[in-house]
């Protein structure tokens, strides 16, 4: 026991003197150091929840370049996720390989990301470049760039608004003209409401039901040309993620049937439909076809007769 207490006192105070005499040469850099690194690396059958290898490249993230490529494709109006996917390909063998310095192996998903991934960043695309992402926002954002473009076309908007935010939203079609920054041109409010899914419902559960109507200055040119004799009233569907209907007024001209007006209503019944065709006379206001040619629909034959 003596002899163990002995040599432990002995190294604690060899421990102590190399101690102090270490600081002694660090504080007048005379200590000769010696820069060393330990790692300490997990075996192979520490890795049993995860892929390892080459089934490693099917779990990574898309590479910034190619979020970036992809941004620049959808604002080039390329949208098609199979067509992205062909010059994503091209764009990780050329272009990306050579700033990489080596070519991606093909089962990578950070370079050769697969159907889903590409879907995904171009919805991502789609959003970043709307201007708001309340939809019935975007459409007038995008009215007063379009008539700024060209002051002869012909708008009229007015979104749909609920019947609990009446109170909030109170605003006549004549205030609403002095409101708008298209003078005459453009008719509508800004409407922050968005609950488009509501349109489904009958109109009377809202206070303000939603009417879109347009007309470009060559449209109107026809219509007063080739409008007076024979109009055609066409409904179409699915044209949207809404389930509302676009309706399309065609003429007969000497090379065919051409569109010369387009809206679309919260509900197709005749009172709508009356609405929006009142609204395109406004615009034209000689426009007096002898026939209307129309689907069997009973909605649209009373809104022609009103």
């Amino acid at each position: 026991m003596e002899k163990d207490s002995l040599s432990k006192w002995n190294l604690r105070q060899l421990r102590e003197s190399k101690l102090t005499n270490l600081r002694k040469e660090l504080e007048t850099g005379t200590a000769n150091t010696k820069a060393m690194y330990f790692v300490s690396l997990p075996t192979n059958q520490a890795h049993s929840n995860h892929p390892t290898g080459p089934n490693i490249a099917f779990a990574q993230k898309v590479h910034p370049s190619l979020i970036a490529k992809i941004s620049d494709l959808v604002s080039s109006n390329i949208c098609d996720v199979y067509e992205v996917k062909k010059i994503i390909q091209h764009y990780s063998d050329n272009e990306l390989a050579k700033e990489l310095g080596f070519k991606p192996h093909e089962h990578d998903r950070a370079f050769y990301p697969d159907i889903t991934d590409i879907k995904n960043h171009v919805y991502k695309a789609k959003r970043a470049l709307e201007l708001s992402k309340l939809d019935q926002e975007n459409l007038r954002l995008k009215l007063n760039e379009w008539a700024a473009t060209d002051s002869e076309n012909k708008f009229f908007f007015r979104p749909y608004i609920e019947a609990n935010n009446a109170s909030r939203e109170e605003t006549s079609d004549e205030q609403v003209e002095v409101q708008s920054d298209i003078s005459q041109r453009f008719h509508g409010n800004s409407g922050e409401d968005d609950n488009w899914c509501e349109v489904l419902g009958s109109s009377k559960q809202c206070s303000q039901s939603f009417l879109y109507v347009h007309q470009a200055s060559w449209q109107k040119k026809l219509l007063q040309r080739y409008g007076n004799m024979m109009c055609l009233l066409d409904a179409t569907y699915k044209t949207t993620r809404y389930d509302l209907a676009l309706f399309f007024v065609c003429v007969r001209t000497n090379v065919g049937y051409i569109v010369v007006a387009e809206f679309i209503t919260q509900q197709e019944d005749a009172e709508h439909i009356s609405e929006a065709l009142l609204q395109l006379h406004s615009w034209n206001p000689t426009w007096k076809p002898e026939y209307f040619m129309t689907d069997y629909s009973e909605a649209e034959l009373l809104a022609i007769e009103q």
